[in-house]
């Protein structure tokens, strides 16, 4: 999607993925680590990481691999790690992305168990929509939660 997308938007268009913290260096082992080189890797490398991972978890071999056991945080990553890439390579538009934390909907109920601290879909949006229309030039190619940089590494 971002590959179609980001070479036909306008000048200083906004393109932000909603993530999650998850989506971080830090929450796969470092063996890992370089598969998600962001400083020098291009969209199609995240992809074929990507797709590595897919045939890791149908042959099996995934957790031999390293991977975590969750599909989301390999997912989330190579989320972010494009988000990453994107920005750089398309500096003239502002490409993010945002973890706006635990929201209470019917998707997340049936995997937490205490929902007494998540936000409501509109208490999350606040943050999301602040990003998307306002966030500032140095939170580009950024993991944003309550408008604060998530550390990658």
């Amino acid at each position: 999607m971002l590959r179609s997308f980001l070479p036909v938007m306008r000048p200083a268009g906004r393109l932000l993925v909603v993530a999650s913290g998850f989506g971080t260096l830090t929450k796969l082992p470092e063996n890992l680590h370089a598969k998600f080189d962001v400083q020098s890797s291009t969209l199609e490398d995240l992809d074929k990481v990507m797709l590595e991972y897919v045939a890791a978890v149908e042959d099996g071999k995934a957790a031999e691999e390293g991977w975590p056991d969750w599909v989301n945080i390999p997912s989330k990553v190579g989320q972010v790690a494009a988000v990453k890439v994107a920005a750089a390579a398309f500096s003239h538009l502002f490409v993010g992305a945002c973890c706006p934390g635990l929201v209470d909907t019917a998707a997340s109920r049936p995997w937490f168990k205490d929902m007494s601290h998540a936000q409501s879909p509109a208490e999350a949006a606040t943050d999301v929509v602040w990003l998307a229309k306002e966030g500032t030039a140095d939170l580009r190619g950024e993991l944003v939660q309550k408008r604060k940089i998530i550390a990658w590494t």
